[in-house]
């Protein structure tokens, strides 16, 4: 589990030159790209990330085509 309230990096993307951070905060949790925090960042309910991550876990909804 990380800390609330810091920006992280997911395990997996370190060695990628492209990768998001995620923050978790007390009531939501924040997304932006590392290469241009400036640009924006998503903002999602504890329930909709929540959502989000169970449909990857439990589908291919997100897999690039071949």
């Amino acid at each position: 589990m990380h800390e609330k309230h810091v920006w992280f990096r997911p395990r997996r993307s370190f060695n990628g030159p492209n990768c998001v951070e995620t923050m978790i905060t007390d009531e939501a949790v924040l997304v932006r790209n590392s290469r241009a925090p400036e640009a924006g960042t998503a903002v999602f309910t504890y329930s909709e990330w929540r959502a989000f991550i169970d449909s990857v876990r439990e589908t291919d909804d997100y897999d690039i085509p071949a």
